[in-house]
């Protein structure tokens, strides 16, 4: 038996990595540590793509049957028949097709030029990756001649390395990997962004219920609902999982990201019953997402991450119980509703609700 035991009372709030980065990154119009594209020659090839497929566009790929699970190739030379690049090849269980390639290794001595993100080899510098990101997954700003990302709920990674610790220092190499077809198998997103017929209209929304990619959730719902409507757990988080029942004090769960083939959320599920369960089965006690994980979340009076502000937020949820920013700036700012339901914003510098956290759903 697979048990998580969670503390009911335990906090832990997981940051939505490099938040900063991808909001400044389009305001700049430049740096995007959310595209994981890669530009070469005129031509952009996607990750995570199948090895197949890669061939298939014309990619001259070397041998990579020698892998086997859990294994993957870190630097692989291809070619276009114009230009070269190298890929990570990883062999993925969950799919017909096991081999994948899921990021790049670059290196501006062979790949002057081409780019990732806008980030391009030999040109960008640490300058400005730090004014369009921020410190890095570590603190770091100018402190090293390297600077580590994670973005979109850590799937997507990122390692820049650059000529030295100074602002103008360029960027020598870059390692990205896109893991989501190795966290998630491939998705089927049929069900994706199709809204459910006779929706209510959101002024009328409890603060317990939401609605999540066009479907109505409310208290008590299930990791199975979502799972119905085409959100898929972690392959390390099966569905089937055996969930021990709680006590008094204690419950038995689990918190991770679901994916639905464009977005991600944040699910908190525990076994509030008497007795043992499936993490399918779990009842959600909360649900957060945030403009940068493209969740599409709707609640009370229609309230949306990158719509609503923090004003319109407070004219529905009332006076915040707690207001405050860290020592990266990040503010979030609480609203305690309904019988034990909490709000926790994420507001930007012009009061705009970016990310929006719903606790204590278990009804």
């Amino acid at each position: 038996m697979k048990n998580r035991i969670l503390s009911i009372l335990l906090i832990a709030l997981l940051a939505v990595g490099a938040l900063v980065c991808a909001a400044s990154a389009e305001e700049a119009g430049a740096i995007n540590l959310y595209d994981t594209s890669l530009n070469v020659g005129g031509k952009t090839y996607s990750f995570p793509v199948s090895v197949a497929e890669l061939t298939a566009m014309g990619v001259n790929v070397p041998d990579v049957s020698g892998l086997s699970k859990g294994q993957y190739y870190y630097d692989v030379p291809v070619d276009d028949g114009r230009n070269a690049f190298s890929v990570r090849v990883d062999y993925v269980t969950t799919t017909e097709d096991p081999f994948w390639a899921t990021g790049v290794n670059l290196n501006s001595n062979k790949h002057a030029g081409q780019s990732v993100g806008g980030l391009v080899l030999g040109e960008t510098t640490m300058k400005d990756v730090i004014e369009a990101c921020g410190p890095d997954e570590h603190g770091y700003t100018y402190d090293s001649d390297y600077l580590t990302y994670y973005t979109f709920g850590s799937n997507y990674n990122w390692t820049l390395y650059f000529e030295s610790a100074d602002e103008n220092a360029k960027l020598t190499r870059l390692t990205m990997s896109n893991d989501l077809v190795t966290n998630y198998g491939v998705v089927d997103s049929s069900k994706t962004g199709v809204q459910e017929e006779n929706l209510p209209d959101p002024a009328s929304l409890p603060f317990d219920s939401y609605i999540l990619d066009g479907k109505l959730y409310q208290k008590g719902a299930t990791v199975q609902d979502l799972l119905d409507n085409g959100w898929v757990l972690p392959v390390d988080h099966p569905a089937d999982t055996a969930v021990e029942a709680g006590g008094l004090s204690m419950v038995y769960g689990d918190r991770m990201y679901l994916y639905n083939g464009a977005g991600l959320v944040y699910v908190g599920a525990f076994n509030y019953s008497g007795e043992e369960c499936t993490l399918a089965e779990c009842t959600i006690n909360r649900i957060k997402t945030s403009v940068l994980l493209n969740g599409a979340l709707i609640c009370a009076d229609g309230m949306q991450p990158g719509v609503t502000t923090l004003s319109e937020a407070a004219a529905t949820l009332g006076e915040p119980s707690e207001d405050s920013t860290d020592e990266d700036g990040m503010r979030t700012v609480e609203f305690e509703v309904l019988n034990g339901v909490t709000y926790t914003l994420t507001v930007d510098a012009e009061e705009l609700v970016t990310a929006i956290d719903i606790e204590g759903l278990q009804g």
